[in-house]
């Protein structure tokens, strides 16, 4: 995600997901938080007769995997968190030869750079940072690249698969979480208010701002169903 200020209406990142799971839990609490006890995927409310979406929702958990087009953002955030610790680095081995009188020639370690960087240098991807010499700079083993430019080939996603959580609750809000096949939790988004703004697609908003759209492909989203995320960059 990009830290700049941008027009929200001109920069949407749709994203195309198929449910791997729908279950009735009420508990608003659960899934987001560790991703346990998510249980064989069900379907309720839809065994005998169809409801519309705003009957159907509330109370459901939604758990869907990574999508080759969510891998490839995923990849594009983790090139630049990836450049951005290798550009502290490139720092730091300039401080470092500045302060020790060393020319570009000069080998240089992670253990030299350890009182400027005050910490391990890792790479989102798993990669590993490979130092050589003053003048040659900083290199990913994954990839990553200080000479990347827009348009350029980008390593893949690395690390391990993470699944999403939507959690509709009753009063109205939408929590959204994520754990990876472990089991392990990772991110839990603050909750987010939905409403139902079309037989297929809702609205979703946090503490007044557009937080863009879902749209389903059914009014009663079952497992293997695919929903688009139409979401706003900001």
């Amino acid at each position: 995600m990009s830290t700049k200020k941008l027009n929200l209406s001109l920069f949407p990142l749709v994203l195309i997901v198929a449910l791997i799971g729908c279950g009735g839990d009420k508990n608003s609490e659960s899934a987001p938080v560790d991703g346990n006890g998510t249980g064989t995927p069900k379907t309720h409310g839809s065994e005998n007769k169809e409801t519309t979406l705003a009957e159907y929702l509330p109370g459901k958990r939604f758990e869907y995997g990574m999508s080759d087009q969510m891998k490839e953002v995923a990849a594009k955030a983790q090139n630049t968190r990836c450049m951005h610790t290798m550009r502290n680095l490139k720092t730091a081995i300039e401080t470092w030869s500045l302060i020790n009188k060393k020319q570009d020639a000069a080998k240089v370690t992670h253990e030299d750079l350890t009182h400027i960087m005050g910490g391990p240098a890792t790479c989102p991807a798993g990669g590993k940072y490979i130092l050589s010499t003053v003048g040659e700079g900083p290199k990913c083993s994954h990839g990553h690249s200080l000479a990347y430019k827009r348009g350029d080939k980008l390593p893949p996603f690395g690390g391990p698969l993470m699944r999403g959580v939507l959690q509709f609750n009753e009063d109205g809000t939408v929590l959204l979480g994520e754990f990876n096949e472990a089991g392990e939790a990772g991110r839990r988004s603050p909750a987010m208010t939905y409403k139902v703004t079309g037989p297929m697609e809702i609205s979703l908003s946090q503490t007044g701002t557009d937080g863009g759209k879902m749209m389903f492909t059914s009014i009663n989203p079952a497992k293997g169903d695919a929903f688009t995320f139409l979401v706003l960059l900001g």
